[in-house]
Order: structure tokens, then C-alpha cells, then sequence
């Protein structure tokens, strides 16, 4: 009787063990976020601060005061091609962040992380214009990001979440819509006349 419970016993903790296996190994395979804000600020405005990889220090909802990633800026300043490296602790790991297209109404970039497991996300922006401000539509997806271990699936950073999204495009309506402000206030400057 006793050696029944034993072996009983055995067998739901190993079939629990392979199920938990089961799903970690499953767990955030794939996902595809969206969320959509209107900022007061023209398309311009806005697409500045999200072509510029220098800019994502002020509004991405991954940045935290003080933390320092050890950021290495590449590529040009703005646009297509520009990129922005980091190496950082457990918490922030090590990735890279590409602009892969930047347009009037689109802006596209990849985020591979390399550690502590690697992954590559895409994050794309749209922007339309609407009426004197912009709706700005930010989305992330993944595909095929599974951890190879219980342990890599605990560690390192979280894939990007809707509250993410939410919290990321509120931080670029604060900035752009004080960039604009500040623009709109500065006094035009008219050129000196000419001295001959």
C-alpha cells in the first residue's frame, strides 16, 4: 500500500514537472501588442522624437533615472540605419535597438536583446495626422520567444507589455507636445539687413 503511494506520488510529481517544462518552453512564443494615443503635436514634431534613437532616453517606458546601460550611439544621427547598443546588469542585459525604416508616417525598429537570452522584437510606429495633432499607433511583436530553461525564462527583461505601450506613448505626448510648445514660443528671428 505504501509503496502504491510512493509510485502514485512519483508519477504526479514527475507529470506536474514535465507540464510546468511544458509550459514554460511555450510561454511568450509569440505576441503582438498595439496601442494608440493622439498626441497634440504635429506629425513632424512627433516623428522627430521617434527617428532619433538619442531621443528614446526621454520616452521609451524602459528607461529609468539613473540607470546607466553603457549606451554606444551608431550609424547617423536620425533615421534609416542609426543605432543605439547598450551593455547593462542582469536587469537591463545587452542588446542593440536598429532603425530599420524611418518615414513621414512610419518609423520601424528592431530590438534584439543578446543577453541574458537573446530576442528580437519589432516595434512599429505609425503616425497620422489629425487635425492639429497626430494619432500615433505603436506596436510590438515577437515571434518564437521561448526560453531554453526555467532559470532564462525568470531572468533577464520582461517582453514589452500593453501597459508598456500605454506608459511609453504618454511619455512621448509630455515630450512632444513640449517640444512643440517650446517651438511655437520661440520669437522668429528676422535676418540682419544686408551691410553693402
Amino acid at each position: 500500500m505504501i509503496w502504491k503511494a510512493i509510485v502514485m506520488g512519483a508519477g504526479i510529481v514527475t507529470l506536474a514537472a514535465f507540464s510546468v517544462a511544458g509550459v514554460f518552453r511555450c510561454e511568450r512564443g509569440s505576441y503582438r501588442l498595439e496601442r494608440t494615443a493622439r498626441i497634440a503635436a504635429p506629425p513632424g514634431t512627433v516623428q522627430a522624437r521617434i527617428a532619433d534613437l538619442r531621443e528614446w532616453t526621454t520616452w521609451p517606458p524602459w528607461q529609468r533615472a539613473g540607470s546607466d546601460r553603457g549606451g554606444k550611439f551608431e550609424g547617423p544621427r536620425s533615421g534609416t540605419g542609426a543605432s543605439y547598443s547598450w551593455t547593462g546588469g542582469e536587469e537591463t542585459g545587452s542588446g542593440r535597438l536598429v532603425i530599420v525604416f524611418a518615414g513621414p508616417e512610419e518609423v520601424r525598429v528592431e530590438s534584439r536583446l543578446e543577453k541574458p537570452r537573446p530576442r528580437t522584437s519589432g516595434f512599429e510606429l505609425r503616425l497620422a495626422a489629425d487635425g492639429d495633432g497626430t494619432l500615433v499607433t505603436w506596436t510590438a511583436n515577437c515571434e518564437n520567444d521561448r526560453a531554453a530553461s526555467l532559470a532564462e525564462l525568470l531572468t533577464g527583461p520582461l517582453p514589452p507589455t500593453a501597459a508598456d505601450l500605454e506608459k511609453g506613448l504618454e511619455n512621448l505626448k509630455v515630450v512632444a507636445e513640449a517640444a512643440e510648445e517650446y517651438r511655437i514660443a520661440l520669437p522668429t528671428l528676422e535676418a540682419p539687413a544686408a551691410l553693402w
